[in-house]
């Protein structure tokens, strides 16, 4: 019989990793411009850290022409998808395929800058079957990041994340490594450690129910025990964001984001991942 203060073997070990981990503050590791590749590979990809490279690709070309006017002038006629009519349902990630709009890429940019605070309208992951190749013309402007990317720009491994101020994306962890770079904008991201799990409430493949922006304490009550930390990144910042990384991001202004996922190192995961 387990004592009242003793955990299961495989909980334990989840206990034990926590209290490790909140021994020592600090969790997010910051560097400028660039970091060492093997030393990126060995202590941050390889031991599920993440890392935030301030102004690693302020260099791209898309971080200093990235602009409405520009935007619409190189690809503005392109038809793309999108996600819409978020704010009808609660549920919008989960069902994100019930969300699918094909709209002007013109159309949609101008709805992004209008400065209006929205969580209606959003370009995701989700939709980066179609807009890869439609908006081809914009690949260009930027740069392969061959030191820890395969050396190419991959459509099928590179997404384009487009969405006014005030979108959101809930609680939830990723089944690849994922290297965001923000080129317009402003994104913050509050990050959870996998070993928390138990804590995470988490209900549907890899989401949780919790909004850790506005927790209901009474119907999640173990997530007071959760350690969460922000972070915000903006133009020409990269966040590292390992595998099983529970995050959730909010555009704090116009927001473009690039993600990736063809790391120069093992990132095929999801057939161990039950129902994944």
């Amino acid at each position: 019989m387990l004592l009242s203060n003793s955990f299961p073997a495989g909980d334990w070990v989840l206990h034990t990793q926590r209290m490790l981990r909140e021994a020592h503050a600090g969790e997010i590791t910051e560097v400028e411009s660039e970091i060492d590749t093997e030393l990126f590979f060995r202590h941050f990809y390889a031991l599920n850290q993440p890392l935030i490279v301030r102004g690693g690709v302020r260099k791209w070309p898309a971080v200093a022409r990235w602009n409405q006017e520009y935007l619409i002038e190189r690809a503005g006629d392109q038809e793309v998808q999108i996600q819409a009519r978020r704010d009808q349902n609660w549920n919008y990630e989960i069902q994100a395929s019930q969300h699918r709009k094909v709209t002007k890429f013109g159309e949609f940019i101008r709805q992004v800058f209008s400065n209006e605070i929205s969580n209606d309208i959003y370009m995701t992951a989700q939709n980066g079957d179609i807009n890869g190749e439609a908006l081809e013309d914009l690949w260009p402007d930027l740069d392969p990041i061959p030191d820890v990317l395969d050396g190419s720009l991959d459509h099928k491994r590179m997404f384009f994340w487009i969405g006014p101020s005030g979108t959101v994306t809930p609680l939830h962890h990723d089944l690849t490594n994922n290297l965001m770079a923000q080129v317009v904008g402003r994104k913050r991201i509050k990050l959870i450690a996998p070993d928390y799990l138990p804590y995470l409430y988490n209900h549907f493949h890899c989401f949780s129910e919790v909004d850790p922006e506005n927790v209901n304490a009474q119907k999640y009550p173990l997530f007071d025990r959760v350690r969460v930390y922000e972070v915000t990144i903006g133009p020409g910042d990269i966040l590292f964001l390992p595998i099983g990384r529970w995050h959730h991001v909010r555009s704090l202004d116009p927001s473009i984001t690039i993600t990736a996922t063809g790391f120069r190192g093992i990132n095929q995961f999801n057939e161990y991942y039950p129902n994944g």
